[in-house]
């Protein structure tokens, strides 16, 4: 799920116009360049039927989106959720049936790299792994 959330964010030009490629996995550096986005699995629990586990993985990934201003985590937040809400494609064998966006919320930072603003989107992503 990672990786193909990786991929399609990374491919996706009005994300990349912004943050070129300070798309990364894990926690951000304190000092590293802004705007970027970091992002997290924060759950992937498999489904379930009477008839035992399907393929079907209900996954949550948290999206943060970083930036100097308010401004900028706005605008990126936006492109981000333009190019994932709703979205279904493949890569690398796993199949997305959906992308949705579940949760927001913001931290107001106070614009220096130390302690920049943050948005943070939780998204529902639905999917089959390869």
């Amino acid at each position: 799920m990672k990786e193909a959330i990786y991929a399609r964010l990374f491919a996706a030009a009005p994300v990349r116009a912004l943050v070129a490629e300070r798309i990364t996995p894990g926690r951000r550096t304190q000092g590293d360049p802004l705007p970027s986005i970091t992002f997290n699995t924060i759950s992937a629990p498999r489904r379930r039927t009477l008839r035992g586990r399907t393929a079907m993985v209900q996954g949550r990934m948290q999206i943060d989106c970083w930036g100097a201003t308010e401004d900028s985590v706005d605008t990126l937040a936006k492109a981000v959720k333009a190019d994932l809400e709703g979205a279904r494609f493949e890569h690398g064998g796993v199949r997305v049936r959906g992308v949705f966006l579940i949760d927001e919320a913001d931290d107001e930072g106070s614009g220096d790299p130390e302690t920049p603003f943050r948005t943070r989107l939780d998204f529902r992503v639905s999917h089959i792994p390869a």
